[in-house]
């Protein structure tokens, strides 16, 4: 499953993006 974040905080997207990559998502992060 692909997962797209959209959000201003660069930190909070990565951190999001690394948990969600452990537990095996393919996620993006676009800035706001």
């Amino acid at each position: 499953m692909k997962i797209i974040i959209v959000e201003n905080e660069l930190y909070l997207a990565q951190s999001i993006a690394s948990k969600l990559n452990e537990n095996g998502y393919e996620t993006e992060i676009y800035s706001s």
